[in-house]
């Protein structure tokens, strides 16, 4: 009887198969050494933020005490664009940067400046303490969180931001229900807002760096950046460019408001 061999099975190329056999082009590698040259390090900054907004906000209703102090960390914490950077922003004050969580003293003190550990444990700790905040010393995380991003692609900050503002017109002031939702309305609205200029304050910081640029590639790329910073994550995002950094700075605002 003959016997008919089978024919060996040929493997149908997958696009996971393209990506995971692609070569790191040399600003990948760039970024990647770069990276592990950085040394961690620790900020107090939001945490003094944070304390800043709550003592000035004391007697006011925690919602709209927490929705000041967002809009006060997007729009204060220092910003941080690296020499190869084609999609911008760090969480922290920098790359490779913990913020340290209000409230908690220990082992991630090593990180900060004399100056920093000393307004920690004599003037934040204290107050965290007084608030009720105790525990152990934590960086931030990120956590287990999934979130409506693609509504920020599609209708930018400012277009959530006027949802927020049609609801509150919507309601009925003497409605008891309807009173209820005023201040968390109220904090969208602010926190939108907020939300809405972080992308203006990169656009600032990568025009600054154009015009110190030589190399005219990175200049361009620069300005590029800034253009699309101009736009998202305010507005929607009308290219896959857009859409990436637009994402990425609500990933951002997510870690900052969920320490």
């Amino acid at each position: 009887m003959a016997v008919v061999a089978d024919k060996p099975s040929v493997k149908t190329s997958t696009k996971l198969d393209k990506v995971l056999s692609m070569r790191p082009t040399p600003r990948v590698e760039r970024m990647r050494e770069a990276f592990f040259d950085i040394k961690p390090a620790a900020s107090i900054e939001r945490a003094r933020i944070e304390a800043r907004v709550m003592r000035e906000t004391e007697g006011q209703l925690l919602i709209s005490r927490k929705a000041k102090v967002f809009a006060a960390v997007v729009r204060e914490m220092p910003i941080h664009i690296g020499p190869d950077d084609l999609i911008v922003g760090c969480t922290s004050v920098g790359p490779r940067t913990r913020n340290i969580v209000p409230g908690t003293v220990g082992s991630m003190q090593t990180n900060l400046t004399d100056a920093d550990k000393k307004e920690l444990e004599e003037d934040l700790a204290p107050y965290w303490r007084d608030q009720g905040r105790v525990g152990r010393l934590a960086a931030w995380h990120y956590g287990h969180n999934i979130h409506g991003m693609e509504k920020v692609v599609k209708k930018g900050f400012l277009g959530i931001k006027k949802e927020a503002e049609e609801r509150l017109a919507r309601l009925d002031r003497q409605e008891p229900e309807d009173i209820k939702k005023i201040a968390f309305l109220d904090g969208v609205v602010l926190a939108m807002e907020a939300a809405s200029e972080l992308g203006k304050r990169y656009a600032v910081r990568a025009r600054e760096l154009a015009d110190l640029e030589e190399d005219s590639t990175r200049k361009s790329e620069l300005l590029r950046i800034a253009e699309i910073c101009d736009w998202v994550p305010a507005n929607p995002a009308r290219t896959f460019h857009e859409a990436l950094q637009s994402y990425h700075f609500a990933w951002l605002m997510l870690t900052m408001e969920l320490y």
